[in-house]
């Protein structure tokens, strides 16, 4: 019987944000707004990626931008709870299920079309 040669090894892969050399790597992201055919009007600057899309909002002032450009916006569910103007919106998001709310057929519908 011929010798075994030994498992092969997976390639090694960075894990918990460092490299084998320990150079840490940091994730940056930023946020887009595109007109409805996906056109880029704005984009925010590069923040670290751990930076909640509702916290990047208010820092850069998305809301009072589109409040003074007369533009509103729709969103995901990151930033629900970023504007709580009822009467008139900027930005308008999903509607948010929980234990004790369940969407009813009707926001469902609202939360597929919105998603389209």
């Amino acid at each position: 019987m011929a010798p075994s040669s030994p498992p092969s090894a997976a390639p090694e892969r960075p894990t918990g944000g460092t490299t084998s050399a320990n150079t840490t790597i940091t994730a940056r992201t930023s946020s887009p707004l595109s007109d409805e055919r996906g056109r880029l009007i704005w984009i925010s600057e590069a923040r670290p990626g751990r930076t909640h899309d509702n916290i990047a909002a208010r820092r850069d002032h998305v809301l009072a931008h589109l409040r003074a450009a007369g533009l509103q916006a729709l969103a995901d569910l990151g930033l629900r709870g970023l504007d709580n103007d009822v009467l008139d919106p900027v930005i308008v998001t999903g509607l948010h299920a929980s234990h004790t709310h369940k969407l009813t057929p009707g926001e469902k519908t609202a939360n597929r079309a919105l998603a389209a």
